[in-house]
């Protein structure tokens, strides 16, 4: 293949790659396997695949693609030790791209004596990393030795910025689904606020049941509008400026009843949005028996007052 020829082809399968992160129903898996197929068929290499570092600090092999066989493996297995994997993390952290094209004439050493069991020659490996840091590595390996090219090490170069990126909308989808479930599921009275505003972005059933709005309801509403008057209206002010992160007060249900809350606030922040989790508690039963032993202590204080007044006389 000619090099113009080359570089052509290797643009469209970027962008076919980068589609394929950026895409509505996004499955990390699905992703992999599709960009697997397009690099190894492309660079007609045996093997790609990921490997991924774990809490042990070993390497794990996370999923491959046999070019030759036409295979993709996703059974995860240790692929090196701790000893290996500190080798080799040194190795791919001292450049963007760490490329070997005959393994027989490189120095002794555990990593490099490992994959010459495995009938490994040559390869092309680019670091993956979160936030700075190198949590595992795609690569490109064969059993002969091989002459990378440039223009070969720069394509695999952008399909690893291209699959950091996956790796990246991956974890935001996974928290996301975290959040929903703990939100949705989650038995407590839950409000979610853009703080500088108050205004509510989302609630959760118990919520809704709560309050006897619908989702949509709430979320035409700041926290400032369930609040009974202006006393009440302050504290959920305070609230979401974050003078506080504590406020007993009253607030107002659909129906007009007026109960009283105890809102615990807890900050959450994520890149251009300020937002605050409120859990509201009701204690307007509570505030009320404890309003009874007040008034009952009271008449027993009077009682007593009255019976030692006559027996004083």
């Amino acid at each position: 293949m000619r090099l113009q020829e080359f570089k052509d082809e290797g643009h469209s399968h970027l962008l076919k790659s980068s589609k394929a992160a950026g895409g509505k129903d996004f499955s990390l898996d699905e992703f992999m396997k599709k960009v697997f197929e397009i690099v190894g068929s492309f660079l007609q290499v045996d093997r790609v695949g990921v490997y991924m570092l774990t809490d042990l600090g070993e390497i794990q092999l996370a999923i491959s693609f046999d070019v030759k066989k036409d295979k993709v493996n996703t059974e995860k297995y240790r692929a090196m030790n701790r000893e290996y994997a500190n080798e080799y993390l040194d190795l791919i952290r001292q450049d963007r791209i760490l490329s070997v094209s005959n393994l027989e004439i490189e120095g002794i050493s555990p990593f490099i004596d490992g994959l010459k069991k495995v009938r490994v020659r040559s390869l092309i490996d680019i670091p993956l990393k979160r936030r700075g840091n190198i949590i595992g590595s795609l690569f490109c390996d064969m059993n002969t030795n091989r002459e990378w090219t440039p223009d070969e090490k720069q394509f695999v170069a952008s399909v690893g910025d291209i699959l950091t990126l996956a790796l990246e909308e991956d974890e935001l989808i996974t928290s996301e689904q975290r959040y929903g479930d703990f939100f949705r599921m989650n038995e407590a009275l839950i409000l979610l606020l853009d703080a500088p505003t108050g205004a509510i972005i989302d609630a959760n059933a118990a919520a809704c049941e709560f309050y006897e709005f619908s989702i949509d309801e709430l979320k035409k509403f700041s926290i400032g509008d369930l609040a009974t008057d202006s006393k009440a209206l302050a504290e959920v002010e305070r609230l979401a400026t974050g003078e506080t992160l504590h406020a007993v007060t009253r607030q107002r249900q659909a129906s007009g009843t007026v109960i009283d809350v105890e809102i615990f606030a807890s900050p959450l922040g994520s890149p251009g949005l300020e937002m605050l989790i409120l859990i509201v508690v009701d204690i307007t039963e509570a505030l009320a028996a404890k309003s009874k032993l007040a008034e009952a202590l009271r008449q027993v204080n009077v009682a007593l007052e009255e019976q030692l007044s006559w027996l004083a006389k």
